[in-house]
Order: structure tokens, then sequence, then C-alpha cells
């Protein structure tokens, strides 16, 4: 889905203590990228997760992918504060 947001996933994870995968942007800014698929979202817990995963690679950027239910596409979280709702893919 974020290649399709001009982003190249460059490593995949998984996991409580790392995160899902590293992406890079088209400027070439690396983040650190979570990956949540729930039925309950619960943005605190997801925020805190994304957070601390970024921290430990040290890496300053982040990515929250949250699914939103029924297909109605993807919150994306970034701690630039540009959010963002992306269509399912």
């Amino acid at each position: 889905m974020l290649e399709s947001l001009n982003y190249t996933v460059i490593e995949a994870n998984s996991g409580k203590l790392s995160e899902d995968f590293i992406a890079i942007d088209q400027k070439s800014v690396t983040y650190s990228v979570e990956v949540k698929n729930h039925k309950t979202i619960n943005i605190q817990s997801f925020l805190k997760q994304t957070k601390e995963q970024a921290e430990r690679r040290k890496i300053k950027k982040w990515l929250l992918l949250i699914r939103l239910g029924n297909g109605y596409g993807w919150l994306i979280l970034k701690n630039d504060k540009s959010s963002f709702i992306a269509n399912s893919m």
C-alpha cells in the first residue's frame, strides 16, 4: 500500500519489539512503520508501541497504519502531524 504512495519498503520485520517494516519516502527520509489490523482501535496504545519501536531503532520518523473496518481504507498517522486517510488497496 505504501508503494502506491511513493514509499519504498526496505526491511520487513514483525513483533512487539520491532516495527513491521522500514520505509523510505521520495525525499530519502527513513520511517519506522507499524501496521495495525484490529477490530478494536486503541490509538493511544498503538502510538505508544510505534514511538517506542522507532526510538529503539534510533529512527526519528514513524508511520502508524491502522486499517479501518469494512474496507474504508487506512488511517495513516505520522509524527510530523500530517496524518491522512488512504483508500484501501
